[in-house]
């Protein structure tokens, strides 16, 4: 387990750490393994189908997996708040050099201004 190649800032870190402490509570990721992650946007959608949020940019999320189905990926191990983070290699190799930072963005649809959600981020 090694040390992020990237910096966390302080409210990304209180953020994270919300994320790692509540997450052995929710039902089936007791025995899972955080996995830190590149996504290029996201959308949710009402009952109908219809858009009503999009974001549209590069953000990072902590997922669970369960050890058995990423230990085949050899995915590299970090240490975040004392904790291990697996870590897809892509998603290292962006924020190699950066800092992770937590950001209010806009996502409401299609007025993006109606409505926000922090998400992760880099700079």
């Amino acid at each position: 387990m090694s040390t992020p190649p990237f910096s966390i800032s302080p409210d990304a870190v209180e953020w994270i750490r919300e994320i790692l402490q509540a997450a052995p509570h929710e039902a089936g990721s007791a025995k899972q393994v955080p996995i830190l992650c590149a996504y290029l946007g996201d959308e949710m959608r009402d009952e109908d189908g219809l858009i009503i949020e999009r974001y549209s940019a590069l953000g990072f999320a902590i997922g669970w997996d369960p050890p058995e189905r990423v230990a085949v990926y050899g995915y590299p191990e970090i240490e975040i708040l004392g904790q291990k983070v697996l870590v897809q290699p892509d998603t290292l190799d962006m924020l190699k050099g950066k800092e992770l930072v937590l950001a209010t963005v806009e996502v409401g649809y299609p007025n993006p201004a109606s409505k926000t959600r922090r998400v992760l981020t880099c700079r």
